[in-house]
């Protein structure tokens, strides 16, 4: 899967919110949408469809946060 910031991500890699939240982690790629959970917690986490994360995730921490 592709970002924002034009990197190749997977399951288990660390991602980032365009808005600067995360990191996340990509804890579940296998099914129709991607889970992205937040690192430190239990509960909070995201779901995308794939071709979603090249609009709203960043490999990277976007600058300015």
């Amino acid at each position: 899967m592709r970002t924002k910031d034009g990197h190749t991500v997977g399951q288990g890699d660390l991602v980032w919110a365009v808005n600067g939240t995360g990191p996340y982690v990509i804890a579940d790629a296998e099914g129709r949408l991607v889970y992205l959970q937040l690192v430190g917690s239990d509960t909070d986490g995201l779901f995308f469809e794939p071709g979603d994360l090249a609009l709203y995730v960043c490999k990277n921490r976007p600058k300015g946060y």
